[in-house]
């Protein structure tokens, strides 16, 4: 923090007046502010895929139905791999994997590092 503080003194006040669990990934307990919904507006998209020029009501009922049943099919999932011991489910559990693989060959140079600059 102190180092955010150098660089961007209203940053850091702003930060120091929100809760870690909602700007740190290391403090959001793994489920909430992470990861797993950073796509959530592109799962609610794919929702309502062909909903959008029905009349409102029947918007309403479609959107209602096909969340309960994503949430019905994708909960037991869920609730099985953290029953095993899993943290994700093996779908999310193969994306970090993947993710992790690439980014082992990511490589920064530093070219400020009081100012926190890197290539």
């Amino acid at each position: 923090m102190e180092e955010i503080g150098r660089l961007n003194p209203r940053a850091r006040q702003w930060l120091a007046g929100h809760s870690l669990s909602k700007w740190t990934l290391a403090h959001d307990g793994g489920n909430r502010y992470g990861f797993l919904t950073t796509n959530l507006s592109e799962i609610f998209n794919s929702v309502l895929k062909g909903a959008r020029f029905l009349p409102i009501t029947t918007c309403v009922q479609l959107t209602f139905y096909r969340l309960v049943h994503y949430f019905n099919v994708r909960r037991p999932l869920g609730s099985g791999a953290q029953a095993n011991g899993y943290p994700y489910t093996p779908h999310v559990g193969a994306k970090l994997a993947t993710s992790t693989s690439k980014a082992s060959a990511h490589s920064l140079r530093s070219s400020n590092r009081e100012k926190g600059i890197f290539e």
